[in-house]
């Protein structure tokens, strides 16, 4: 049997991924939790032997990621698999580092959450489709990053990776996030991600003052559809 801990801010969340797993004779939640203090409260109960816990990396008083580093620092013998909305590159790449065991993002449905739960508990990482196609998209970044000392790139533009200026591109340009997906044959989200990335790098508040900045430096604007 494999005992499992759910930590999410939303009952929601919570309820529907009980559901799911209450269809898994071989799996049992023993505890939820719906911040990264409760979780940490729970694991310290004697009565309640967690093997995997369910992090969401968005919530209240201590977030998923801070959750995360104690409960690998304390309980090294307890599974981590990260459950979140957040496409964040970073977050992905720091919480792989840190050694958590699974991550996937939770559109990816409730399957491969069972199929994660069942990969761990066997020793063995398990990560979503989706977030496989962002690391292999920063690994791409990586090798496509403009050169900083280009004379051709605006300076406010010096801080995005090569798909990034690809996107921020399309962005000025007018096109949708299906549209510039089907440009650059990648997910949606990993177009969201792109854009989210963008809009911090250049510290913009929106899509509509990146148009202005890509206006602003020459960019060409060949569609007047919105995003």
């Amino acid at each position: 049997m494999t005992n499992l801990l759910l930590a999410d801010d939303h009952d929601i969340i919570r309820n529907g991924l009980k559901a799911v797993l209450s269809n898994e004779p071989e799996m049992n939640v023993v505890a939820e939790a719906e911040n990264g203090y409760e979780v940490l409260e729970e694991l310290k109960l004697e009565d309640k032997r967690i093997d995997v816990v369910i992090l969401d990396i968005q919530m209240p008083e201590m977030d998923g990621v801070e959750a995360a580093r104690e409960i690998l620092k304390d309980y090294p013998e307890v599974k981590i698999i990260m459950l979140t909305m957040d496409h964040e590159e970073t977050f992905i790449k720091n919480l792989l580092q840190m050694g958590v065991s699974g991550y996937l993002f939770k559109e990816e449905g409730g399957k491969k959450l069972v199929e994660a739960i069942k990969s761990v508990r066997n020793g063995k990482p398990y990560f979503g489709d989706q977030v496989k196609d962002v690391l292999v998209e920063s690994i791409r970044n990586s090798k496509q990053s403009p050169n900083e000392d280009s004379p051709s790139i605006p300076d406010e533009l010096r801080g995005l990776s090569g798909r990034e200026l690809e996107v921020f591109k399309l962005i000025v340009q007018g096109m949708k996030a299906r549209e510039m997906a089907d440009e650059l044959n990648i997910a949606i989200p990993t177009i969201e991600t792109h854009k989210r990335n963008i809009l911090r790098k250049t510290e913009s508040k929106n899509i509509h003052e990146l148009k202005v900045l890509g206006i602003k430096n020459g960019f060409e604007t060949k569609k007047a559809n919105s995003i």
